[in-house]
């Protein structure tokens, strides 16, 4: 019998803004599981902050997550994707 179910990908969009007043980075990857071709619902997302960590950051949370793109905005967009994504333990 041949398996039918689809298979998914992690995929992280990498995005990037100035550093807040304080210095602190803001910095982190939107993350999504889609299914090779096929669309995905824009609220479908996961948000895990770089910190200091670096891309371990991402790889602890999601294991196997391939990074697809680096994105800059300003600090306003940020905090708007951010609030959209749910974030990531």
């Amino acid at each position: 019998m041949k398996d039918t179910t689809p298979h998914t990908v992690t995929v992280a969009t990498y995005i990037r803004t100035t550093n807040t007043r304080s210095g602190n980075p803001r910095r982190g990857w939107i993350v999504r599981e889609v299914i090779p071709g096929q669309p995905y619902a824009a609220g479908e997302a996961s948000f895990v902050d770089e910190g200091y960590e670096g891309t371990s950051a991402l790889h602890d949370a999601f294991p196997g997550a391939v990074i697809t793109c680096s994105v800059d905005v300003t600090p306003q967009e940020y905090r708007e994707r951010v609030r959209r994504a749910e974030v990531a333990a």
